[in-house]
């Protein structure tokens, strides 16, 4: 039931106490008007919010449990399996273990799309497998990655303007 996991993760969104340092999503994400999630939101969804919620629905033993939670424990590992590949790929730390239990979660993830979504792979799960590649050469993730040029972006986006070039 989409409609339902959508009111979990944004309740776990509106109600889970995360430290002041972590930007939160905004409270109605996964609708239109919730705007475009800048990549940060996402990485603090994966790795909170989106986890609390679809272990809160589909595990065994939850006060909340869905009905169709038997059903649904492949999906729950498949997302668990990506929601470690980003934990991972965030250190700040990367020793060989940890690049090799990012690329072994990322291919269970893969896998387990496969196994539940037949035909849905895109190109993009391809691509994420060469973030190993980076991660070997350069370094974890935050070495290299772009938040601080998106948080600059959506700043000057949300300066006023009337769209004209001034003289």
């Amino acid at each position: 039931d989409s409609a339902k996991v959508l009111h979990r993760v944004q309740k776990a969104v509106r109600e889970v106490t995360t430290p002041s340092w972590v930007t939160r999503p905004p409270p109605n994400v996964g609708l239109a008007r919730a705007g475009t999630l800048k990549a940060d939101h996402w990485r603090v969804l994966f790795s909170i919010h989106l986890p609390l919620a679809l272990i809160s629905l589909w595990q065994s033993g939850s006060p909340i449990l869905a009905n169709d939670a038997d059903t649904m424990v492949s999906v729950l590992n498949t997302s668990m399996h990506l929601t470690c590949a980003s934990i991972v790929m965030t250190r700040n730390n990367l020793s060989p273990d940890r690049l090799e239990l990012f690329r072994q979660s990322l291919a269970a993830h893969v896998e387990g799309l496969k196994q539940d979504f037949p035909g849905f792979l895109l190109p993009s799960h391809h691509l994420a497998f060469h973030i190993y590649d980076f991660m070997k050469s350069f370094g974890n993730v935050r070495d290299w990655w772009n938040f601080s040029f998106e948080n600059l972006i959506g700043k000057l986006q949300r300066i006023p303007t009337n769209h004209k070039t001034g003289e």
